[in-house]
């Protein structure tokens, strides 16, 4: 985020703003799914998320004005935390009972260890192309990632807990 905020030429106020509205997202996304009363359904709330998520990126980059700039991060906060919290649901709900633990674990694990790694091939592609184009280069695969998942799994929350 700090080399975005250099590229939309603000200082440090402007930086401490592009975060926060990353985490303005976080109180709506919980009276979102605060209202939600069960698990059907939530497999379409992903892949809205993950849509919106990878516009957000897209969106960020084209974006050379701070104040339009600054609603970007908002909207790509509120969708990625609505889709870890939806798959967070999901996960348990689709396996058996004597699997959760061990599905969960496996999550979780894919979940914290892609991180650094997807952290490692952005920065190696930020430093070649740039911050900003490699965010709206990481908005591509995951949009694309999102159609395929809508595609093979439509009805993904309709099962019935085991």
């Amino acid at each position: 985020m700090p080399i975005l905020a250099d590229k939309i030429s603000t200082a440090a106020r402007g930086l401490g703003i592009l975060m926060g509205a990353t985490g303005v997202g976080a109180p709506l996304r919980a009276l979102t799914l605060a209202a939600k009363t069960g698990v059907k359904g939530l497999g379409r709330w992903v892949a809205f998320a993950c849509a919106a998520s990878a516009s957000a990126c897209v969106f960020f980059r084209s974006r050379h004005f701070f104040w339009l700039s600054a609603r970007t991060p908002d909207a790509a906060g509120y969708s990625m935390m609505l889709q870890m919290a939806c798959s967070n649901n999901l996960g348990p709900d689709h396996g058996s009972r004597q699997l959760r633990g061990r599905v969960m674990s496996v999550y979780s694990m894919m979940f914290m260890g892609m991180a650094p790694i997807g952290a490692f091939f952005g920065g190696a592609l930020a430093h070649r192309l740039g911050a900003p184009f490699t965010v709206a280069v990481g908005g591509v695969p995951a949009s694309w990632e999102q159609s395929g998942s809508a595609a093979r799994f439509p009805n993904c929350a309709s099962k019935p807990a085991a």
